[in-house]
């Protein structure tokens, strides 16, 4: 029912404003085919009577002006006018509602001005929680800028421990970094220099055996790496629950330490690399190999 009420008062305004401007097009058409109608010579004395009836001499910027165009500006602040009155009526059509939502009694209101006055009421009220309404607004607004205030305020604290506290403890941390970067290119260097004497100081028959001894070492590292491989496997399919047996969970767990480190040794010489490799470099590796 009021859907239909705020239907019929919408299409009353457009019914309403279309009938005005069909009344002032037939009101300029009905002078227009006057005016048409008149003899010329009644219209130049009209014409003659209003030029007349306005000063022939104003003063604009100095200058004096022609009748003629004393009487264009009168028409055209006679038009001015008419135009003012046009857009104050126009307003006022708006906000005549508007003042009787606010002033009137509720029950002397229309369908239209009541949902007016609901609406004001929504966005005046100091005690609503809507997004729309004045005071909610203003308050979110005074939240935000203390939000954009605390944050400045943080961001400014931020600003001061990189710079206070983060910057020197990176640049502790650089120069520690690059002090134990030369120690250690120090201590390889000695390394380097001690395996050096230390080969120089081998026979070539010694040298021959450490590079056997490092062959046969890496055979046997595939050889365990493969039954590293190959034994959980076999436990794996046995018909036992090898987690509760002590014997088959150690080997589990031995085959898994072991590959482990064989694949570690591997990774530095293999059977596949060991031939590329000085004995010299076989000696190195000493330190490294478990």
């Amino acid at each position: 029912m009021k859907s239909t009420i705020n239907e019929l008062e919408k299409r009353y305004t457009e019914l309403n404003k279309s009938l005005c401007h069909k009344l002032n097009s037939i009101l300029w058409l009905d002078k227009v085919e006057k005016l048409q109608n008149e003899p010329e010579d009644a219209i130049n004395a009209e014409y003659e009577r209003i030029a007349k009836s306005i000063p022939t001499n104003v003063e604009i910027t100095g200058d004096e002006i022609e009748p003629t165009q004393a009487l264009a500006r009168q028409l055209r602040d006679q038009l001015n006018t008419i135009q003012t009155d046009l857009y104050l009526n126009d307003l006022l059509q708006v906000t005549l509602p508007i003042l009787r939502a606010i002033h009137h009694e509720t029950s002397d209101l229309t369908s239209s001005e009541q949902k007016i006055a609901a609406n004001l009421q929504l966005m005046y009220s100091t005690e609503s929680e809507d997004g729309a309404n004045v005071y909610n607004t203003m308050r979110m607004f005074q939240q935000a800028e203390t939000n954009d205030e605390s944050m400045i305020g943080n961001r400014q604290k931020l600003i001061h421990y990189l710079i206070d506290t983060v910057k020197p403890r990176l640049l502790e941390y650089d120069r520690v970094s690059k002090r134990d970067q030369e120690v250690a290119q120090r201590a390889l260097a000695r390394k380097n220099q001690q395996i050096d004497e230390f080969v120089s100081q081998l026979s070539p028959d010694e040298i021959e055996t450490i590079d056997i001894m490092y062959s046969d070492l890496v055979k046997l590292w595939l050889k365990l790496a493969i039954y590293c491989d190959l034994l959980p496997g076999i436990v794996l399919t046995l018909p036992l629950d090898w987690h509760s047996d002590p014997n088959l969970a150690a080997v589990m767990s031995d085959c898994s330490n072991i590959g482990a480190i064989m694949t570690k040794n591997q990774s530095l010489v293999n059977v596949d690399t060991i031939k590329n490799i000085t004995s010299e470099k076989l000696i190195s590796y000493v330190g490294t190999l478990q």
